[in-house]
């Protein structure tokens, strides 16, 4: 009974966790169609130009960029999972 309960729970979990993250991806692609295209391209265009010229540390700088919105929810939701599945498996023992 207690494993179907936690079954239900954690369902119950990852379809919010889903349904929250593909709205986070709706509205991004949104943004991104309205004012980033333009500056992926230019990103891009800078760094062929950078490739041409030589300037190695011009691209290294831009590729250490912090990580995106979307990275960092990532990474917080497989923290979050890890921490559920190690309190799951001490409840089983």
């Amino acid at each position: 009974m207690q494993i179907s309960a936690n079954l239900e729970e954690a369902h119950c979990w990852f379809k919010a966790k889903f349904d929250s993250l593909r709205q986070e991806l709706v509205r991004n692609q949104k943004c991104e169609k309205c004012c980033g295209g333009s500056r992926v391209e230019e990103e891009v265009k800078s760094c062929m130009a950078a490739l041409r010229e030589g300037r190695k540390d011009s691209i290294n700088e831009k590729l250490m960029k912090l990580p995106s919105h979307s990275l960092l929810n990532r990474w917080e939701t497989k923290q979050e999972l890890k921490l559920i599945s190690r309190t799951y498996l001490s409840d089983l023992d």
